[in-house]
């Protein structure tokens, strides 16, 4: 899923699923990542969510919900990404909350521009959005948004987009290093600045039986993959509110998540995977 990399939002806000799915420094320009030798594979995968532990105890007993990611685009046009997530709360007095994430992005091929929105239907009842664009020069990012408010932000020039970002985890990974610590932007919370995330890169995993193993090799043919762990958090700390957990292929479809919010844990299962078209470039 390319990075979700995801966006399960930290308190519930936006979720930061998208965010996870991305070489070694900070300091690295997040245009040069997206010039990475590493080309993704456009696709659209369907993951079932389960609750694996509800960490509070609160009031809702069941998570369960689906998850939809798709990737278009190609390395000279740029990349398009969209992300549907619906997730429904029960417990056995009858109570019952549907919280629905929508999100998609354009980023170019060069990194310089990244147009996004976002919506979220369930936490308030009310419709929330955020969207805008971010324009990267020479003196920094400005960052423009359109909704909820209009209102400008200013991040550091080496601030990494979410498909560059997804590449230079790659790129990481089939270099053998095995973390990444980068400045990362992607549109989600208009009074904050860029996310520091720090993620954590296993050893490169072997064949084994699984499903969603299977899945993804029957449809892109045989595919690298890592064990990788992200953390995110804010003015340069980690923050343990959430992180995700998920199995990288070298194309960027993801298996096998584990997103670790600070009230639940959920894991993710690919159900099925469609290969999308992905134009030549000249």
């Amino acid at each position: 899923m390319g990075v979700f990399l995801s966006k399960w939002r930290s308190k519930w806000k936006f979720s930061p699923i998208i965010r996870l799915f991305w070489v070694v420094s900070s300091l690295v320009i997040g245009s040069e990542f997206a010039k990475a030798d590493v080309i993704l594979a456009p696709h659209r995968a369907v993951y079932r969510l389960n609750l694996i532990e509800n960490a509070n105890h609160g009031i809702w007993e069941s998570v369960v919900g689906q998850m939809v990611y798709e990737l278009t685009g190609s390395p000279c046009e740029g990349y398009q990404q969209q992300f549907r997530q619906m997730i429904i709360l029960s417990n056995s007095e009858g109570g019952r909350k549907v919280i629905d994430d929508f999100s998609s992005l354009n980023e170019t091929s060069d990194g310089k521009k990244l147009d996004f929105f976002s919506k979220n239907i369930g936490k308030t009842d009310r419709i929330e959005t955020i969207s805008g664009q971010a324009l990267r020069s020479d003196d920094g990012i400005l960052v423009q948004y359109t909704s909820p408010r209009h209102s400008e932000l200013h991040l550091p020039q080496q601030t990494s987009f979410p498909i560059a970002y997804t590449k230079a985890l790659i790129t990481t990974a089939l270099a053998g290093q095995t973390s990444l610590n980068l400045l990362q932007f992607d549109d989600t919370d208009p009074d904050a600045a860029n996310q520091r995330t720090f993620a954590i890169i296993g050893a490169e995993k072997l064949e084994n039986a699984d499903a969603e193993l299977d899945l993804v090799h029957k449809t892109f043919g045989k595919q690298r993959r890592w064990p990788v762990t992200i953390g995110f958090g804010y003015d340069g700390q980690l923050s343990s509110d959430y992180s995700i957990f998920q199995e990288l292929f070298e194309n960027g479809v993801a298996i096998n998540l584990i997103l670790d919010l600070n009230d639940f844990k959920l894991s993710g299962h690919l159900q099925t995977i469609i290969p999308l078209d992905q134009k030549k470039c000249n």
